[in-house]
């Protein structure tokens, strides 16, 4: 079995900055909160409120803000989980397929001859890559073998016992169960980036237009700028 890589969601990268420097979420976050605080500031304010940006709106953008900075929480904490799932599945892919793959293995000599118990166990060809698909063929294999007494007496004589076969069915059930909740872990960590990437985008081209216009009503005084967190 070709096994999953257990997956952490790198930031989404997009390319806020004036002068074409990408930003990931979090250094984006700081850089605005530094402008929207700073835009209090007693002798920035008046300038901000002259370009058609008084403490209301900039308030009112403060709460939008926030918003997002929650989204952003969310989004990696659902990462968080996505990550673990896929991380507790995968550990526990690879405790079982080696005792799967030599149990395997014995079953295709002992039963090289009896074409029924190949079929039963699904012994024939190669093992399956995709991972429902291998799991499907590992529990019909155990399943197989534990099912008629012949099968697990001619097992147990190389030894492969019944409470080896038993272990691996049981393994396999719950790497069965374990690929529901990795799916549903994955769709809410998406759920939660598409989320969050539509209120940055929003927020986004609000602050572009307010920068624009913020560095103008500013160019009186450039030193103000750098309050904002604008070196040039």
């Amino acid at each position: 079995m070709a096994e999953e890589n257990a997956k952490t969601a790198q930031p989404t990268i997009v390319e806020h900055h004036p002068h074409g420097v990408y930003e990931d979420f979090d250094t984006y976050m700081i850089n605005r909160e530094v402008a929207l605080t700073n835009a209090a500031d007693a002798v920035i304010a008046p300038l901000l409120t002259a370009a058609g940006y008084p403490p209301a709106v900039i308030a009112a953008k403060k709460v939008e803000f926030s918003a997002l900075r929650n989204l952003g929480i969310l989004q990696k904490k659902e990462y968080g989980e996505q990550y673990e799932a896929t991380k507790n599945f995968n550990e526990l892919a690879s405790s079982l397929h080696p005792t799967y793959l030599t149990h395997v293995n014995y079953g295709k000599l002992i039963f090289k001859k009896d074409k029924a118990a190949m079929n039963v166990m699904d012994l024939n060809g190669r093992r399956k890559q995709a991972e429902g698909n291998y799991i499907e063929q590992a529990l019909k294999f155990y399943e197989g073998s534990l099912a008629k007494p012949a099968y697990k007496t001619l097992l147990a004589a190389r030894g492969i016992t019944e409470a080896a076969l038993t272990a691996g069915k049981n393994g396999y059930t719950t790497l069965k169960g374990m690929i529901s909740i990795k799916e549903t872990e994955s769709g809410e960590a998406q759920m939660a980036t598409a989320e969050r990437d539509i209120a940055w985008e929003n927020f986004d081209e609000w602050f572009v237009e307010f920068r624009k216009y913020a560095t103008l009503a500013l160019s009186v005084k450039p030193q103000l700028r750098e309050k904002l967190g604008w070196k040039e």
